[in-house]
């Protein structure tokens, strides 16, 4: 029963967070999300569909994070998510763009090139892809100098 009560309790700030994500109030949903997040232990046990909730809350506050510039976080949130789900293109692209932001162009490039094998048209990551692969090749020419 208790565990149940809890469960709930974590849908609503789940819900809540993505009704302030939907309203462009990013720091009350980043404040929901962390709350249906620390029900992590019931999310894990109760059923398959509250783990899908808890990635899409750890992604959902990931983005807001990415967006925010907190880097760190939203690489945080991202890993979470690819720690159950390895196939995550989302997780994928966004911890991609959070190295190549932080100028950590090989993870960049690690990320994107797995991005691009689950999915090998993705013609915008293709692009990131070469973005990167320029910038860390002039990252290697200039410590060469």
């Amino acid at each position: 029963m208790e565990r149940i009560t809890a469960t709930r309790i974590a849908a609503e700030h789940f819900n809540r967070g993505r009704t302030f994500l939907n309203e462009d109030k990013y720091d009350e949903a980043i404040l929901e999300f962390d709350q249906a997040l620390a029900k992590e232990v019931l999310f894990r046990d109760i059923r398959h569909h509250t783990l899908m909730h808890k990635g899409i809350a750890h992604t959902r506050r990931g983005q807001l994070y990415l967006d925010k510039g907190n880097y760190d976080q939203a690489i945080a949130d991202f890993t979470a998510v690819l720690s159950y789900n390895t196939h995550s293109h989302e997780a994928l692209f966004g911890r991609g763009c959070a190295y190549h932001l932080k100028n950590e162009f090989e993870r960049a490039i690690d990320d994107y090139t797995a991005f691009l094998m689950l999915c090998p048209e993705n013609t915008e990551i293709r692009e990131k892809l070469k973005e990167v692969l320029s910038c860390n090749s002039g990252e290697k020419s200039f410590e060469n100098e």
